[in-house]
């Protein structure tokens, strides 16, 4: 069996393969946990440790929300613990099947050679972080424009722009305010996302309301400029100066890879599939965590993708 992506959901998936004793092999086109290692250096994850866990391994830290570290480090810890074979820097580029199951086509992404894997079964669990939600406005790949935030030291006296409604835009801005750094916040809606958590959006709010951060609700921005950002307002147009923008607008899994095998999209555009046992509607190939819940995608998708590995293994006996 292949296993694409050695996410939290992919390393669960490998863990219980693991302990049923079957022959597999992980490939991850980074590093173990790619998707966490990319999260913000010094972020809070909104999941407690209970819920983050897999294989029954014990996530303990001194709070009940992990840093992205302590998130790193345990995920590496169980891939140790269970000795999960994970090919590192090896990306699928193509999944073709054949009379006995598939061929998955890896390239090493140092040299570009392309190794060939011939498997009965394949699990699709690639996350959704790597592909941001774009806005298609003038200007969105300049070098100073950003989907991604790590830390706030870089931008210290600096005039930024965060787009976005929802925790990460909040957590983002809040980061940059706190370091110095003339933060304006973007959102097209009247008001924060619904899924905004609590302890972020009374912070936030408060900082709205002090006018510590300038906030444009209701807007669309609508350009970007080396030196600033155009903002459109009820037909009005607002010129904002911006050293750097954060365009925090969320991420969606990249289905391309299913597609291209043969796999159904549901309305939404991500692939269809049976929820009790994950499997697409090509025999064989199944899909685990945030590639299967499409628009639904929150950071919530650890708490319920970690459990894919269990549905789709404990499929295999009913077979």
């Amino acid at each position: 069996m292949i296993i694409v992506g050695s996410g939290p959901c992919g390393l669960a998936c490998a863990i219980e393969a693991k302990i049923h004793g079957l022959d597999f092999v992980v490939l991850e086109k980074g590093s173990i946990v790619d998707s966490v290692v990319g999260y913000p250096t010094y972020m809070i994850l909104s999941s407690t440790t209970d819920m983050l866990e897999v294989g029954g391994l014990p996530f303990v830290v001194q709070g009940c929300r992990p840093t992205r570290q302590e998130a790193v480090r345990y995920y590496l810890r169980a891939a140790q613990h269970f000795d999960v074979p994970i090919k590192t820097y090896r990306q699928v580029t193509d999944i073709q099947r054949t009379d006995t199951g598939f061929m998955v086509h890896a390239k090493n992404v140092f040299t570009g050679e392309i190794r060939i894997y011939f498997s009965k079964r394949v699990i699709v669990a690639t996350g959704c972080y790597n592909t941001p939600n774009l806005l298609g406005i003038p200007g969105e790949n300049l070098p100073h424009v950003s989907h991604y935030y790590k830390e706030a030291f870089p931008y210290s006296g600096r005039k930024t722009v965060v787009v976005g409604g929802g925790n990460s835009a909040a957590e983002t801005a809040l980061d940059l305010y706190r370091h110095g750094s003339d933060v304006t916040l973007v959102h097209r809606c009247e008001q924060l996302d619904g899924n905004v958590k609590p302890w972020i959006g009374a912070d936030i709010l408060s900082r709205i309301l002090k006018e510590d951060i300038p906030t444009f609700f209701n807007s669309h921005l609508e350009s970007i400029q080396p030196r600033s950002v155009t903002i459109r307002r009820d037909g009005d147009r607002y010129e904002v100066e911006a050293d750097f923008v954060f365009l925090m607008t969320g991420y969606r899994p990249n289905a391309k890879l299913l597609v291209d095998a043969g796999v159904a999209l549901d309305e939404y555009g991500f692939p269809t599939h049976n929820p009790l046992t994950m499997e697409t509607n090509i025999p064989g190939l199944y899909v685990a965590g945030a590639i299967s819940e499409g628009w639904r995608v929150t950071q919530a998708n650890i708490e319920k993708g970690r459990f894919h590995g269990k549905r789709i293994i404990q499929s295999f006996d009913e077979v």
